[in-house]
């Protein structure tokens, strides 16, 4: 050991720059995809966690529709009602509103959803760590690293917009922990980024209602779930690939230093 460490100061001295070069294409290499190996198993454990949190069978659907215009606003509002659909569904929006305040300061980069009144039910268990859940419009459930990250507490004041809406409870959904959830009947005025419905079972739905909308997305919970773990581990085959690349040729590299040597 103490030879091979001899060895390796007497090369980095006689080119410190090459070698130097090379200590760190090797470091690059080992930690890229280390990075993405617990991205990896982060994805997977979120999108466990996730499915053992949400109570819906494998016939249930996702619907859902990013920037929606007017039209397919209305249609979506007009398809998926108590009376054209029977089973029981769930649904969140995702809105842009111009301000989020906080008495911390501005709340930047956090999801904004609006939900339905039953949109608790979705899960078998309570998601809350700590208060109440939403059971007036103008209160607001968030998510834990809100808690950790901006120092929001049970009982707080947002401002959304112009409204003000209490904190009455922080949740922990994986991927939603970063978001505030308030009832949809607590802001006006807002711009829509995306609608998200969770029906119960489908066996009788049919998408050829949603025809006209040409944005609108169909699918089963099982392509849901698939589809949520794919974005959460997303990079991983160019990372790995690049940081291959890397640590061979650092290893050629540092072989030849050590052909040369001798």
């Amino acid at each position: 050991m103490k030879y091979l460490g001899t060895v390796f100061l007497r090369l980095f001295k006689r080119d410190a720059i090459n070698n130097g070069l090379i200590i760190i294409v090797i470091t690059f290499a080992l930690l890229i995809p280390s990075i993405f190996i617990s991205q990896y198993l982060t994805a997977q454990n979120n999108i466990v966690r996730y499915t053992e949190l949400i109570v819906l069978d494998s016939n249930a659907l996702v619907i859902r529709t990013n920037n929606p215009s007017e039209d397919e606003k209305k249609l979506i509002s007009n398809t998926i009602t108590s009376e054209t659909i029977t089973e029981t569904y769930y649904r969140k929006i995702r809105i842009h509103t111009p301000i989020v305040l906080h008495k911390n300061g501005f709340l930047v980069e956090r999801n904004l959803y609006t939900i339905s009144d039953n949109f608790n039910y979705l899960f078998q268990r309570t998601p809350l760590v700590e208060g109440e859940w939403v059971s007036d419009k103008f209160e607001a459930v968030i998510g834990h690293s809100l808690l950790l990250n901006d120092n929001i507490q049970t009982g707080d004041v947002l401002y959304v917009g112009a409204q003000m809406i209490r904190v009455v409870g922080v949740f922990d959904i994986p991927t939603m922990n970063d978001s505030i959830l308030f009832s949809e009947y607590s802001v006006e005025n807002y711009t829509m980024w995306s609608i998200t419905y969770f029906v119960s079972n489908a066996d009788y739905f049919n998408d050829s209602i949603f025809s006209e909308a040409l944005s609108i997305d169909i699918i089963t919970i099982a392509d849901f779930y698939s589809n949520l773990f794919d974005r959460l581990s997303t990079g991983w085959n160019a990372s790995i690939i690049l940081a291959s690349i890397a640590l061979m040729y650092g290893i050629i590299k540092s072989v030849n230093e050590c052909v040369n040597f001798r």
